[in-house]
């Protein structure tokens, strides 16, 4: 657990200096097992029956078993929450000191109360065992009648036997105050540093003791390692925790346990911080006890007992409410990916009613009054949803943006078929194809005729909901609200839509409209915080519909500006990027945890003329606009240019998210030539469409001095830059009034096909 000023971090980091760095060292050479150090104490009630409690069914032990939560006491309110955040266990100590109070008397009421609440819940229990009554505390290595102590474990095992799934032997021995002050007053301890570290090997004398006691009565259930505190302090108040378990590995501990608790806790930083950072406190610190356990030879898997964050501004490194939430999400996702030996995580903790200043209250998922953090909602979403397989895979990265519809003009179904070969032409075999479908237009069999090309094609479609384009003011609607401005009306409409359609892949992309920091996207003046709910509530309506659908964001226009309280010259409103990102996690701090996967609309220089190596970090703020939020990307993350999502991920990262999967569904530069001469997209010198289909293999693959006129360096290639999943230049086939310089068919004004631009056949190849 953790306590007021359990760590003291300051002077963990000043010794940080012992040596115990987690670098390669000799293995001591192991000693005979002290499972049975200290034998089987002699006790009167060692023999002793006491009755089992009577119970529903029995919860047997699953393993393995996935997330729990830790509680301080569990009742019906805490297990209520446990399961509607989608935790399956819980974690609980049984204090020795309260169950058996005093020699030979056993009082049961507490926990009995505590195991019903589990059943009739549904949930896991796994039991803790520490905290000695005074009466048997004593002086000496063992700074607790141990004797009584297994008397205390035999009694527990006894009386419940088949309910409890895993029983965890002490907490933090490598920690004085757990060790010899276990249930104390822990600020008190701290400033008397009275009391001793465990010898690892007297800990394992004891946990050979508690697991033989354990066994004999229950040998179904498993026996759990206390969790070790992080921490590099040698001194008489703290041992390394990876020199306490190699110390434990020697001495024999693998014949008396399970599973291995580990405590793994952040101090502050993101879950991907790398092992250098705190030094070496994180939470790759489990990769450091997997590596010990193989260097040992022992093969058991590993529980992380205690995880957490605390937003209490107290001795520990602390976090925002918003970041509390997103680190634990990233967190789990972490542990999930990079070590597979770690078979149940456990967040610390659950409680309520406590004062602000607690540190118990500080790492808890609810607020003293009980009501939710931000990282009960962001955890809920993540335990409740359906798993989230790879995002919609197709072979390749490949796309091509369409404009079948482009919110004003419509080609016709009939000709539908015509522009969708010549993009599987340009996409190949399961290529993505992105198109809009207005929320005046969400006619399922039109629509499924689309889907149904791109299943005869092999096409994976992404479909962008829009809202409607009014025609007299030039701009988009924004989504009408509900009287509480929230869109559960819309929503429930895109849903039945997106259901609706049979689609021809396994997960069903969807973006949920586009670039919201324009006034002429969002009725002439943007709204984030709007949006953001918007996106909140869209999304939780489709996933509740569709647990195969895949969220996007809006891409946001990099280029844009911010206009402050003063239109632009047409009269609308602007902002630039990054404060419409701060405003909509102001509003709404676990907004982009709703998303699957990051949309950006990465466009070259010029805009959309320059080659890739030119891209630039700039953000423009006009008249009285400022963004007192605004950070400065490190050297070599640009907003403008073939990589601006390379700062889009920054920006996420900024508020605690884990790096999500890329889709570049706009991108691309404008060509010189056109179907029509007066179309809409001119406005500025551009490059010959050859150019621009060379610009694009640049983007795509590099240069590999194929240009020997052009740098070698200045970008990453999109192929080979993992974090993008997919890459899809805006657009095929738009009405070439509008869409002229852009298109990738030649086109008439009947959409008839009379020629195509090298950039597709370049991309073709």
């Amino acid at each position: 657990m953790r306590r007021g000023g359990r760590w003291l971090l300051l002077g963990v980091l000043l010794l940080c200096l012992s040596g115990s760095e987690g670098r390669a060292r000799p293995l001591p050479m192991p000693i005979l097992s002290t499972c049975d150090r200290f034998g089987r104490p002699p006790s009167a009630l060692a023999a002793a029956t006491h009755q089992p409690a009577t119970f529903a069914t029995p919860i047997t032990a699953k393993r393995p078993m996935y997330y729990a939560v830790h509680t301080l006491f569990l009742d019906e309110l805490t297990a209520a929450h446990a399961t509607a955040i989608g935790f399956d266990t819980i974690i609980q100590v049984f204090p020795w000191r309260d169950l058996n109070p005093a020699p030979g008397l056993y009082v049961w009421e507490a926990s009995d109360y505590m195991v019903q609440v589990a059943q009739a819940a549904g949930l896991h229990l796994v039991v803790r065992l520490d905290m000695p009554p005074e009466w048997a505390r004593q002086a000496g290595a063992v700074p607790f009648d141990l004797a009584a102590y297994a008397d205390f474990v035999t009694a527990v095992a006894q009386r419940y036997r088949g309910t409890i799934a895993a029983y965890v032997i002490w907490n933090e021995p490598n920690l004085a105050a757990e060790w010899s002050r276990s249930g104390g007053n822990l600020e008190d301890h701290w400033r008397r540093f009275d009391g001793q570290v465990a010898d690892p090997a007297d800990y394992v004398g004891v946990l050979g003791v508690a697991y033989q006691r354990i066994k004999t009565h229950d040998p179904a259930v498993l026996v759990v390692t206390a969790g070790l505190a992080p921490t590099n302090e040698n001194s008489p108040r703290a041992r390394d925790d990876r020199d306490f378990l190699r110390a434990m590995l020697a001495a024999g501990a693998a014949d008396c346990f399970d599973v291995l608790g580990v405590h793994a806790y952040g101090f502050g930083q993101h879950p991907e911080a790398a092992e250098a950072v705190q030094s070496g406190l994180g939470l790759a610190r489990i990769g450091e006890w997997q590596t010990i356990l193989a260097q040992y030879g022992v093969d058991r898997p590993m529980w992380v007992k205690e995880l957490g964050y605390t937003i209490g501004q107290g001795s520990q490194p602390w976090v925002t409410p918003a970041q509390q939430a997103s680190y634990l999400s990233a967190a789990l996702d972490r542990i999930q990916h990079d070590w597979p030996s770690v078979e149940l995580v456990t967040v610390w903790n659950l409680v309520y009613g406590r004062a602000p200043e607690d540190e118990m209250s500080g790492y808890s998922l609810l607020n003293p009054d009980g009501s939710p953090r931000p990282a009960y909602e962001r955890l809920r979403q993540q335990l409740s949803a359906p798993p989230i397989n790879h995002p919609l895979p197709t072979p390749h990265k490949l796309g091509i943006h369409l404009l079948l519809d482009d919110g004003r003009h419509a080609w016709p179904v009939s000709i539908w078929r015509s522009h969708l070969v010549y993009a599987r032409q340009a996409v190949g075999e399961w290529g993505y194809v992105i198109q809009l479908v207005r929320m005046d237009d969400l006619d399922v069999d039109r629509w499924q005729q689309f889907i149904d090309l791109c299943a005869e094609l092999q096409l994976t479609p992404i479909l962008r909901l829009a809202t409607r384009y009014d025609t007299e003011n030039n701009w988009w609607l924004p989504p009408p609200p509900d009287a509480d401005n929230h869109y559960h009306t819309l929503a429930a409409r895109y849903a039945q839509f997106i259901t609706s359609l049979q689609w021809p892949t396994e997960r069903h992309g969807v973006i949920l409209l586009n670039e919201p920091n324009h006034g002429d996207e969002w009725g002439g003046a943007p709204d984030p915080a709007a949006y953001a709910r918007f996106l909140i509530d869209v999304a939780d309506a489709l996933r509740a519909a569709d647990p195969d659908v895949f969220i996007l964001n809006a891409g946001l226009d990099p280029y844009t500006p911010h206009t402050g309280s003063t239109p632009f010259a047409n009269g609308q409103y602007y902002r630039d990027a990054e404060s419409f990102m701060d405003e909509m996690v102001a509003a709404y701090p676990h907004v982009f945890s709703h998303l699957d996967g990051w949309n950006s609309h990465s466009y070259p220089l010029g805009p959309f003329t320059e080659g890739p190596w030119q891209q630039e970090f700039q953000v423009d703020w006009m008249h009285d606009a400022s963004n007192p939020h605004h950070i400065q990307p490190p050297a070599g993350i640009y907003n403008r240019g073939v990589n601006g999502y390379e700062w889009e991920l920054f920006k996420l990262a900024t508020y605690g998210l884990p790096a999500l999967p890329v889709f570049i569904t706009e991108t691309g530069w404008r060509h010189a030539e056109t179907t029509e001469p007066d179309a809409g997209d001119n406005g500025r010198v551009l490059p010959s469409a050859l150019t621009v289909a060379h610009y694009l293999d640049l983007a795509l693959n590099g240069n590999n001095h194929r240009y020997p006129a052009w740098p070698e360096t200045g970008w990453t290639p999109w192929l080979t830059d993992s974090r993008v999943v997919a890459v899809a230049p805006f657009a095929l086939n738009g009405r070439p009034e509008e869409w002229g310089h852009t298109n990738w068919l030649q086109l008439d004004s009947e959409g008839r096909i009379s020629g195509v631009y090298p950039a597709l056949e370049w991309w073709a190849k």
